[in-house]
Formats: structure tokens, sequence, C-alpha cells
């Protein structure tokens, strides 16, 4: 038998696309139980509510202080908006955005330049104190005319 000395973690986080069938019916009370779960970090996503859930980017962060969570990340529309996405993030202390896909490429050459507005991207967001991923899917790895484009 094992036992262990120490917890895990501490910092005990939840993807809220895992609840995005409840979350946008009633957002406050599901992160309220969410926070009662003992969770302490989340991830956000970008839905017709916003990454915030209908609040601002402050009213978001009082919640979470509130709840004593934090919201470390975010995936995001990086077609729309993306500078004020930015600057809302860094504000409240988001250490990450994420852009969650890359739609339908078809072509290493579309790939290429995908990667040339993920580095433009990049680029706004360091200038913000902010870092940026990229998510990427199972198409990143099927090879097109015989090349990869990851």
């Amino acid at each position: 038998m094992i036992y262990l000395e120490k917890k895990v973690t501490e910092k005990f986080g939840i993807n809220l696309y895992s609840l995005r069938d409840v979350l946008l019916t009633y957002p406050k009370g599901v992160l309220r139980q969410v926070a009662s779960f003992g969770y302490t970090q989340i991830e956000s996503f970008e839905s017709k509510k916003g990454i915030f859930w209908g609040m601002t980017n402050t009213e978001f962060k009082n919640l979470m202080e509130e709840l004593d969570m934090n919201l470390v990340s975010s995936h995001i529309d990086i077609n729309k908006e993306f500078e004020k996405k930015v600057s809302d993030a860094a504000l409240i202390g988001i250490e990450y955005l994420v852009c969650p896909s890359e739609g339908a490429i078809k072509t290493i050459d579309e790939y290429k330049q995908f990667a040339e507005n993920l580095n433009a991207k990049g680029t706004i967001c360091k200038k913000n104190g902010i870092r940026f991923a990229y998510h990427n899917h199972n198409q990143s790895f099927i090879a097109i005319y015989g090349e990869f484009p990851v």
C-alpha cells in the first residue's frame, strides 16, 4: 500500500468547458458550487456571454476573490476584439489566453499563415504580460500530402 505524505497539489482546478451545459444558465451559482467542491483555479472559455460570463472583467475578478478562486486562463476567439480581450485579461491578472482551434485548415501554407497569426497574437499578449497558448487537436498530427503541419 502506498501512503502519500503530502497533498498531491494545493491548487485544484477545472476547465469550465466541462460545465458548458449548465454554466450558461446560472454562471454565478455554478461557480459558487464549483468553489464549494474545493476547486481553487479555473480555466474559462468564450461563450455567447463572453469569457467573464456576462460580467465585466472586474466583476468576475471580484467574484473569484469572494470564492477564493483564481481565473488562470481562458480559451478565446482570437479573431474578434483580440486586443480588448488581452487588455481586459491583463487588468485582472489572467496568466494565459488560449486559442482553442484553428478551424478548417487544409494546406501546409494555411498552417504557416496560421502560425504567423499566432505569433503576432503572442507578441500582443507578451506586451501585456500574458502568455499565449494554442490548444492543438488531432488534426494537427495528420499529414497533408505527406507533410505534418506541426
